[in-house]
């Protein structure tokens, strides 16, 4: 019920700016530079929206409805609250069909949920997983990992295993500079 008054409070807010902000018939206006060609139909619709038969025309066609709702609820619930339910036997699948609200959400989900569901765990699998966690993200983490692993073996803490490394390196770069760039 508070939802309801929400909305009512924000359908009067949006009215009551609309009209200040346009004057009480200039909403109607506010298109005209878009409908080009078709501005002739939208002025008509207008004149015929904004007449006066057709507010009351349409306001008293709502009450009528309100009334024969009304009454037909007084009838059926409150005078013969078991006709109802005969009238759901009489009519079995009529009733189940409604009940059911035409099964509209069971084939939306069908036709909209699942389908969208099972694409997006397939791109959550493929793309998110195998693509962004496993090439680019783990791939190179595994790659870095196995260079760590070789450069730890050299790393000993011993010193004079250090120092061979040392001089093995300076003696491969003076075999270098003398055989191929033949500089010594």
């Amino acid at each position: 019920m508070k939802r309801i008054a929400v909305l009512a409070g924000l359908a009067v807010s949006g009215g009551w700016v609309g009209a200040s902000l346009f004057g009480i018939h200039g909403i109607a206006h506010f298109l005209d530079p878009v409908l080009g060609e078709a501005q002739q139909a939208a002025v008509a619709l207008r004149d015929f929206a904004g007449s006066h038969a057709a507010e009351w025309g349409a306001a008293g066609a709502s009450v009528a409805v309100f009334l024969l709702g009304l009454g037909l609820a007084w009838y059926l619930y409150l005078k013969n609250p078991e006709l109802p339910g005969r009238i759901a036997a009489g009519a079995r699948g009529l009733y189940q069909l409604v009940l059911n609200k035409y099964w509209i959400d069971e084939i939306y989900d069908a036709l909209i949920v699942k389908p969208i569901y099972w694409f997006s765990v397939g791109l959550w699998r493929v793309i998110d997983d195998l693509v962004i966690d496993g090439w680019g993200v783990n791939g190179p983490a595994r790659v870095l990992r196995g260079i760590g692993g070789i450069g730890r073996r050299l790393q000993s803490g011993d010193v004079q295993a250090y120092a061979f490394w040392l001089f093995a390196g300076l003696a491969g770069v003076l075999l270098y500079l003398a055989l191929v760039m033949d500089v010594l």
